[in-house]
């Protein structure tokens, strides 16, 4: 976009002024709304905030008069009402869906606010808008070739059964992105759940102790098969393994580290720790807090691996 693309054109139709502080008659510009409402503002804060506007005053010529010039912008009012109050030292807007955000953002790109552009793709990423809507918001994204917040979306969309609700703003983008999408989820699935019953990466993983309850409880059923932690052989007790079982399961499913913590993966095993007819060093407190920590440890360790496969796609 360049300054070209301003307009000062006359129109027949009726104006209306803009609420405050954009009415203030001391402004030495004004720039006029696809639907035709005046905002009074002052050439300097465009000019600092965007180069196209600064580009546009130095080439522009404007003859001494009583009323300030006028510029037409193919934005509608609601959406240059609020870019203006995120650049003026005045309250910020309310942008309280990703409708909102979506045109301001689109308006800041456009004219090249890059600072007011990277608050707002942080804001269309930040919660409740990512965890509400993650197919949508990487629709959007796609659209607008945000390429971090493609990949954060896509990660989001783990945490949504599948396949999720239909969001309209998939007619705006090509079948190919979303193709992508279904084979990062595959292959996060396939690896992540991998998790549950390859133990090698738990050996020397920070956190991670050999100590725990699990590993050396004398009066638990012990599984089959050891594993190797702090370099050192170790058989998990049985009700752990059956937790790691149903992680398994799960991560199939919904690969993310917020499903292992979910009720139902984490229940049976709490009220297995808690059993009071449970006499021997898994049921203690100690005990609960460790599997607990093991469980943070575990959940991090999927979001590592989510976020490894996420850097080796190409999403658009």
């Amino acid at each position: 976009m360049s300054f070209s693309d301003f307009t000062r054109r006359r129109s027949s139709a009726p104006t209306t002024t803009a609420e405050p502080p954009f009415d203030n008659h001391l402004a030495d510009m004004i720039v006029r709304s696809s639907d035709n409402v005046d905002f009074h503002v002052h050439r300097g804060v465009l000019a600092m905030a965007s180069p196209i506007f600064h580009e546009f005053f130095i080439s522009s010529h404007y003859p001494r008069a009583a009323e300030p010039p006028v510029e037409h912008m193919s934005e509608e009012s609601g959406t240059i009402d609020s870019l203006l109050r995120l650049l003026y030292p005045v309250k910020s807007p309310v942008l309280g869906d990703v409708n909102a955000i979506v045109p301001v953002l689109e308006a800041a790109r456009k004219y090249q606010m890059e600072e007011l552009a990277l608050m707002l793709r942080k804001k269309l990423v930040s919660p409740p808008f990512i965890e509400a809507e993650p197919l949508r918001i990487f629709a959007l994204a796609i659209r607008l070739d945000l390429e971090r917040e493609i990949a954060t979306a896509a990660k989001y969309t783990l945490r949504q059964s599948w396949p999720p609700p239909y969001t309209v703003e998939l007619k705006n983008i090509p079948a190919s992105a979303f193709h992508r999408l279904l084979d990062f989820r595959e292959r996060c699935s396939t690896r992540a759940s991998l998790l549950g019953s390859d133990f090698r990466w738990m050996n020397n993983k920070v956190g991670i102790q050999s100590s725990w309850a699990w590993f050396k409880c004398g009066r638990c059923a012990k599984d089959d098969a050891y594993i190797v932690v702090e370099n050192q052989q170790r058989y998990p007790r049985s009700w752990w393994r059956d937790y790691m079982r149903r992680a398994e399961s799960a991560l199939r499913e919904n690969p993310c580290g917020n499903t292992l913590k979910t009720s139902t993966i984490m229940w049976p095993t709490l009220q297995s720790i808690a059993d009071p007819n449970r006499m021997c060093g898994c049921a203690t407190a100690q005990a609960l807090d460790d599997f607990r920590a093991f469980v943070e440890i575990f959940a991090t360790e999927v979001e590592e691996l989510v976020s490894e496969i996420a850097e080796e796609f190409t999403f658009n």
